[in-house]
């Protein structure tokens, strides 16, 4: 019923709803009563986090066993004067469950995990990720940003970092030494 107004999540569910002519032939289609649609209207402007994520490498060279670091912007797009609740719906969970989100940076050639943190986001979120590369060489890693509560809000922003190759702790004794 969906895909004739391609419509595969969420968020394509609400672009088209915001389109007079889909939204009234998708009504039709759908034959919701007024309470389904002022429920579905409460959720998507209301509940449904709408969430922007920027990052920026903190370090210009990255070496490999060494930390680095990565800055990450987060903000929901809500308005300043509306109140923040991260109340997640749930109608059929036993309690009240609240928004938590992951921030996980990976390498998908050598499915390796190289940060992992839990935050809460309430209207604007900086934090500093750190993260270890093991390896050198040119390394794609991607960063995430992951619900445990919602489907279809994850985003992965891809960067590249050309690893240097880190000192062994024999030669890093030696330099000691001298």
């Amino acid at each position: 019923m969906f895909r004739e107004y391609r419509v595969n999540d969420i968020l394509e569910f609400m672009d088209a709803m915001a389109e007079e002519d889909t939204r009234d032939s998708l009504l039709k289609t759908l034959n919701f009563n007024q309470r389904q649609l002022a429920d579905i209207a409460n959720f998507t402007n209301n509940k449904y986090p709408n969430i922007e994520m920027e990052h920026e490498l903190e370090d210009e060279e990255v070496t490999a066993g060494a930390s680095s670091y990565i800055k990450v912007k987060i903000e929901r797009d809500v308005e300043e004067d509306q109140e923040v609740d991260t109340t997640v719906h749930a109608p059929f969970y036993p309690g009240t469950k609240m928004e938590t989100w992951w921030l996980v940076v990976g390498e998908e050639e050598t499915k390796s995990l190289l940060a992992i943190k839990k935050v809460t986001i309430q209207r604007r979120l900086e934090v500093r990720l750190e993260y270890t590369v093991p390896t050198p060489g040119k390394k794609k890693l991607t960063l995430s940003l992951m619900s445990d509560s919602y489907v279809g809000v994850d985003q992965e922003q891809k960067f590249e970092v050309d690893v240097a190759e880190g000192m062994d702790e024999d030669e890093e004794e030696e330099t000691m030494d001298e």
